[in-house]
């Protein structure tokens, strides 16, 4: 299977970054894009297909921080401190053979020395680069230049689209994917094959993933494995106080309006956090909201709050929000979910409200939270007749049937089907025949 995740569908970057590789007057490509977006297996994939000398290195925190670290195996050993000389060995090195392609992996970590020598190649044409930058780092200024200057031939890897990502796990998988299940999947990645890749294999190891005659099918969420966590938690681990701060209150409310979230954060730590690519910042309607630039963000981020900072920030979010236009059922309801659990006093009425908004919406399992809610809050004499904390689950046998056909089966009256009981309603369907299915549709209809 591992060797099936290389199987991108990028022709037409492909095309692009090979045509740069074998332009004379250019020296090469980088490719820039997000963590996991396939900027390395592409820039492998074309130096594959060049018939001359490719030579790899990864770069990496620790050799950042040592001079020449990365170009370190390709410098005899010596004596001399003087960086001139050893830029000057590294570089007899590795141009030892004609018009070689040196590929540089996360070239944005890149120690100033190995910059000025990568740099000094491109410039003096004795070889060709092709290098991979993660957007939203710090870049060394060598670097920086080399496309600046037209050295290099800068290109954007976006992430797979929705069509792209559900192909790609179908040829790993060797089958087609259901409808659903593929939704999930695209929704939870996004389009990054890497964090793709993680979700097939951890819900392919959970049982969650499975193949039912012929189809592969996802039942439950799609497994975050430790692996794909590990690496996003490693992207966190850099961020300031003050924009993880900020990523907490958004984790709790998402999409929420950029002027609440700065109200509560800061502009400074909402600007941070834009640059460094963990939010995005987007037109919706007439609103300007912010949003994680990946779902896996925000639960990596919600992961990392406990019980009592969770109250606390949603009682900040309510504090702000119950101030703002509550005109809407979905600024009800959503105000109304983070009241639920806070440190705020409960708003009986806002809950009841709210689980009206939502039985009207015909989200009834949602309007039963919201209810049982106000309910815990003293609002039991004020439940709304239509309220599913008196229609559904341990409730349903108390409902009237006086609106349904008398042969309608019990099951059937007390909506199973909108409290998540498929499986029940599955079976009366099945047991009953055509007749009860058409008296059920009927009925819902």
């Amino acid at each position: 299977m591992a060797r099936s995740w290389q199987l991108l569908d990028r022709q037409t970057e492909f095309g692009a970054v090979r045509s740069a590789m074998a332009d004379d007057s250019t020296c090469g490509a980088v490719l820039v894009g997000a963590a996991g977006v396939g900027k390395t297996t592409l820039a492998r994939a074309v130096t594959r297909s060049l018939d001359t000398d490719v030579r790899w290195v990864a770069c990496t925190e620790s050799s950042r921080s040592i001079p020449l670290g990365v170009f370190a195996h390709w410098i005899q050993a010596s004596g001399s401190r003087d960086p001139t000389a050893l830029i000057a060995a590294a570089r007899e090195s590795i141009v030892s053979t004609a018009n070689p392609i040196i590929g540089i992996d996360d070239a944005h970590l890149l120690d100033d020395l190995s910059a000025t020598l990568l740099h000094q190649i491109a410039v003096d044409h004795v070889g060709h680069v092709v290098a991979t930058v993660r957007s939203g780092e710090p870049v060394p200024d060598a670097v920086t230049a080399l496309w600046k200057d037209n050295y290099l031939q800068r290109f954007e890897l976006d992430p797979l689209t929705q069509r792209q990502s559900i192909a790609l796990v179908e040829k790993v998988l060797g089958g087609p994917l259901e409808g659903l299940s593929a939704d999930v999947m695209w929704r939870s990645s996004r389009g990054n094959p890497l964090f793709l890749r993680h979700l097939v294999e951890g819900s392919m190891q959970a049982g969650s993933l499975t193949e039912v005659n012929g189809v592969w099918q996802l039942r439950g969420d799609a497994v975050v494995p430790s692996g794909l966590d590990t690496l996003i938690g490693d992207r966190l681990e850099h961020v300031d106080d003050t924009v993880f701060s900020a990523l907490k209150v958004l984790s709790m409310c998402e999409p929420l309006d950029i002027d609440t979230l700065c109200e509560i954060a800061s502009d400074e730590a909402v600007d941070a956090a834009e640059i460094a690519d963990l939010i995005r910042v987007e037109r919706d309607g007439v609103r300007t909201v912010v949003r994680f630039s990946h779902p896996m963000f925000g639960e990596a981020v919600r992961r990392r709050v406990g019980t009592a900072s969770g109250r606390r920030l949603r009682g900040k979010l309510v504090r702000v929000l119950r101030d703002r236009d509550l005109g809407t059922a979905s600024n009800r309801i959503r105000l109304a979910r983070l009241s639920i659990d806070c440190d705020e006093p409960v708003d009986v009425d806002l809950l009841v409200t709210a689980a009206k908004d939502a039985v009207y919406l015909s989200n009834l399992p949602l309007g039963e939270e919201l209810a049982r809610a106000a309910v815990d809050g003293g609002g039991a004499y004020r439940l709304p007749p239509c309220c599913p904390a008196r229609c559904c689950g341990r409730d349903a046998p108390n409902r009237p049937r006086k609106y349904w056909p008398p042969s309608t089966p019990t099951i059937l009256t007390s909506y199973p089907w909108c409290c998540g009981a498929f499986p029940d309603l599955h079976r009366i369907l099945v047991d009953g025949g055509e007749r009860t299915c058409a008296r059920a549709v009927g009925v819902v209809a």
